[in-house]
């Protein structure tokens, strides 16, 4: 199954947010104020990238455990979403490769099935020659 949908929309906002650094720094400049609208209000339930950005930039810059916390969990994040990427790269190889060898199965059934047939076709006229063939000799014979 592939998890394509919820695995690349955090990556397309965080590539954006990047492209607009002036975002980043506004939102480092209001992370406080925001990370607190936030708790205050419990119907802000999708808190914005910019946000999350801000928080993460005031974590790692804050040279506490939390700093070391994250940064661990910063590189395994990173690394299993490079991974997912490999492993989705090498799953849609397999199936083009499976795919591909399906088709030549199906393709080489179709064309065992036609020579079948034609095979059918030959065994049964072999079958009347023969049946013909017996059945002057045994007039012959008989005659």
């Amino acid at each position: 199954m592939r998890r394509d949908g919820m695995k690349f929309a955090g990556i397309t906002q965080t590539r954006e947010l990047m492209q607009g650094k002036t975002q980043v720094a506004d939102a480092a400049a209001m992370g406080r104020q925001s990370s607190d609208a936030a708790l205050i209000d419990p119907s802000n339930q999708n808190p914005n990238i910019a946000d999350l950005v801000a928080k993460t930039i005031e974590v790692l810059q804050s040279k506490t455990v939390f700093q070391t916390a994250l940064e661990s969990n910063i590189e395994a994040f990173h690394h299993a979403i490079v991974l997912e990427r490999k492993i989705d790269q090498v799953e849609d190889r397999i199936m083009e490769k499976v795919s591909k060898r399906f088709d030549e199965l199906e393709k080489t059934t179709q064309q065992l099935g036609e020579a079948n047939a034609d095979l059918r076709t030959e065994n049964q006229q072999l079958r009347q020659e023969l049946e013909q063939s017996r059945a002057q000799s045994a007039v012959r014979d008989t005659g």
